[in-house]
């Protein structure tokens, strides 16, 4: 079970996702699928910071500017007056919070997994591994 696309998008064009409309938008469209017995896998970063400047890294700079002028040009940017390379990290600092407090409250088979330290061929085996447990 994918959470709707438009969910982070969804991030960028609401001025204050930190009082809980975000939360209780997906937690709203969770509850809707859940006799369906979603399963959930979540990657995370020890560090946003840290993993968006390791991708920014490998990127033209065109990619660059494009997600900077969107973070900066939509509500919540605009809000909080996020600017420049820094604006986006903020961003994505603030997105993983509050993903990690909406997910803590799914009832839902969950794997989340840390992939700070990039090891890619690990992870897919232990995604493998886990979906292969629950499906």
């Amino acid at each position: 079970m994918l959470l709707p696309s438009k969910s982070p998008d969804l991030l960028y064009h609401v001025p204050r996702p930190d009082n809980g409309c975000f939360a209780v938008y997906i937690l709203g469209y969770a509850q809707s699928v859940n006799d369906l017995n979603p399963i959930l896998v979540f990657l995370k970063s020890k560090s946003p910071r840290l993993t968006l400047q390791r991708v920014i890294a490998t990127r033209p700079q065109a990619w660059v500017d494009s997600l900077t002028e969107y973070v900066s040009t939509r509500a919540y940017g605009q809000a909080h007056g996020l600017a420049g390379l820094e604006g986006v990290l903020q961003f994505y600092e603030l997105m993983q919070t509050i993903e990690e407090e909406i997910i803590k409250q799914l009832k839902w088979k969950k794997l989340i997994l840390d992939i700070s330290a990039g090891e890619w061929e690990k992870y897919q085996k232990t995604i493998t591994d886990f979906l292969e447990e629950w499906l």
